[in-house]
């Protein structure tokens, strides 16, 4: 929920901040932060109360995304520039970019990506094989 947003979002910004030699890399480390923040907030209060609670998943999500947005924003305001930065912006974009993919079609296995329903892994977890329609249980 936190990737394809920011690299849509990150569409928009290139408008904006296109002459910012800083930009990718602002993106990248913005996108890290969010994505540290929602799974420590979420196995560190899972981890006392043994089951997930809805509102404190959903504000970490919203704690998330303030404070990568406010790391983008420091970041993206330095006066340094560099080529090495650049690099290391569109490389980590691209690795996250991939992994998300990947995660999403050829998921490892493991616990991370179980459907806890079908007990299935990855997007096959959501469809009907037989019928090939995607299927919810909600």
């Amino acid at each position: 929920m936190i990737i394809a947003p920011n690299f849509l979002w990150l569409i928009v910004e290139y408008h904006f901040y296109y002459n910012n030699s800083n930009l990718f890399f602002a993106r990248f480390i913005g996108i890290v932060v969010m994505l540290i923040i929602i799974p420590l907030i979420f196995y560190g209060y899972t981890h006392f109360t043994k089951k997930p609670i809805l509102f404190v998943d959903i504000s970490s999500f919203i704690l998330a995304i303030i404070v990568g947005q406010l790391v983008f924003n420091k970041f993206i305001n330095l006066n340094v520039s560099s080529l090495l930065l650049i690099h290391i912006g569109i490389v980590g974009l691209l690795i996250i970019f991939f992994a998300y993919i990947m995660n999403t079609y050829v998921p490892q296995k493991n616990f991370l990506h179980k459907d806890p329903i079908t007990k299935k892994y990855g997007i096959k977890g959501h469809y009907d094989e037989k019928n090939n329609i995607k299927k919810c249980k909600y």
